[in-house]
């Protein structure tokens, strides 16, 4: 379970510190202004979705928990977006609207975590099928 846990550090760290100084980049090499923190934005999908995919890992070795592993994960997911909606609700229900610019760049950590939480889901959830059978 470590060596697990340390590929999830792994994964979403590099995950993160390649999506912003990219999308960082890109901001900045047109010259584009963010009416938001772009920085705060990656951590918060950084780390609740660390946070989601550990406690899938940590309940999965729980027998009497395998077939609400995949509800479990729906009700992370859902957490995960009203979390994000509470704390970045200026930014989501600001007076102002957004431009494309800023809704790109406040969807796309939202993309790229979400993609790599799901194999990670969708691998844990595999090998606990497999072991059932």
């Amino acid at each position: 379970m470590l060596k697990t846990v340390l590929c999830y550090i792994l994964s979403f760290g590099l995950l993160f510190l390649i999506g912003f100084y990219v999308h960082e980049y890109m901001i900045s090499s047109n010259g584009i202004q963010l009416d938001f923190s772009l920085f705060q934005i990656y951590v918060f999908h950084a780390v609740f979705s660390f946070a989601i995919c550990t406690l899938l890992l940590v309940l999965s070795k729980r027998p009497n928990l395998f077939p609400q592993l995949g509800f479990l994960y729906l009700g992370g997911f859902l957490l995960k977006f009203l979390a994000f909606a509470i704390v970045f609700r200026r930014i989501i229900l600001g007076e102002s609207t957004l431009s494309v610019t800023n809704s790109i760049s406040l969807m796309l950590p939202i993309i790229l975590f979400l993609g790599l939480e799901v194999y990670f889901v969708a691998k844990l959830l595999r090998v606990i099928d497999t072991d059932q059978k």
